[in-house]
């Protein structure tokens, strides 16, 4: 079973006796179990028919006496046991364990949670064969794209293909932070009912947004070693090379309308006012803008976008891209 049929049949009441979570993104494990929680379990009475068992510190004797209590005001009782796997430290407590899942109360929904798993066992294939087992990896593609378009579905927000693709293509160190920047993007967004990608860029990764203005600083200067030092650390702190790429893009391109509304004249109010960014932006690019000249500058913007093209292709590597997009503009500019 896939991630989304669960919460298909979680939302129609269609909850099992047993459930195995394991994989490497645990916060949606841990949202999945809420949701499982909260569809049955929602009065006074939680904490009684509730029970969350570290596997660690448990003992499989103690969960099998606590499968027996029945739930008080509920027709289901849930437990929760992470790190199931270390219940089980003998071939008779596995026995014992096979045994009990096999004949669950049907009062009882079981959730074992486990980071990984060897589906050869006959631990997983019981369970399989008794319940329900549900990877749960960071969403590519697609899949991404559709949780994406969920959260902000359940904030009642819709999310345009511009907006949500640049999400998609920009996160990559698991949901758990991308769920943080939708949170954020929802909650500035006010009223407003369909989310375009313009309301995204003020709002998220503001700190990357200030180690790009040393950057372009550094690379204004022809200073390769120091702007590659910055781009390197902001590699180390987990930021995407494409992500980067996007942001050098976009602020060349600040750069390059600022320089041109300077020379027809236009001061810093006229050019705020026309090019609608953040006034700390706009100062910082008119301040680049005295590093270079417009055939330059014109010439940076196409070694970019051809960059950012290879990379969509498949053609190089991001860091490597980036990198030497880096110490080419450098020597240029």
């Amino acid at each position: 079973m896939d991630f989304f049929k669960l919460i298909k049949e979680i939302k129609l009441g269609q909850i099992h006796n047993l459930y195995l979570f394991f994989g490497d993104e645990y916060f949606l494990i841990r949202e999945t179990v809420d949701y499982i929680k909260k569809s049955f379990l929602c009065n006074e009475f939680d904490d009684i028919n509730y029970n969350n068992i570290e596997g660690k510190e448990a003992s499989l004797e103690g969960l099998i006496y606590s499968s027996k209590t029945m739930p008080l005001f509920s027709n289901k009782r849930l437990i929760v046991v992470k790190d199931f796997l270390k219940l089980m430290n003998t071939k008779k407590e596995e026995e014992l364990f096979l045994q009990f899942i096999q004949g669950l109360p049907d009062h009882l929904c079981l959730i074992l949670v486990s980071p990984k798993i060897d589906k050869r066992t006959k631990i997983y294939k019981s369970i399989t064969k008794n319940g329900e087992a549900i990877e749960f990896k960071t969403f590519k593609g697609n899949l991404l794209i559709r949780w994406i378009k969920q959260r902000f579905s359940v904030a009642g927000k819709k999310i345009d293909k511009e907006a949500v693709a640049f999400l998609a293509s920009n996160f990559d160190r698991g949901l758990e932070e991308l769920n943080s920047e939708i949170n954020k993007v929802i909650t500035y967004s006010g009223s407003k009912q369909t989310i375009e990608q313009s309301d995204i860029l003020p709002i998220v990764r503001t700190t990357l947004e200030n180690n790009i203005f040393l950057l372009m600083d550094a690379i204004g200067q022809k200073d390769s070693p120091k702007a590659l030092s910055i781009l390197n650390d902001i590699i180390k702190e987990g930021e995407a090379p494409l992500w980067i790429l996007f942001m050098i893009i976009r602020q060349l391109r600040l750069i390059y309308r600022s320089f041109l509304l300077l020379q027809q004249g236009f001061n810093f109010n006229e050019i705020h006012k026309t090019l609608k960014v953040h006034p700390y932006a706009l100062k910082k690019a008119i301040e680049q803008s005295n590093n270079f000249n417009i055939i330059k500058l014109n010439k940076a913007l196409d070694l970019a976008l051809d960059t950012d093209l290879k990379i969509k292709r498949g053609d190089i590597e991001p860091k490597i891209a980036v990198e030497t997009l880096v110490t080419t503009i450098s020597s240029i500019l």
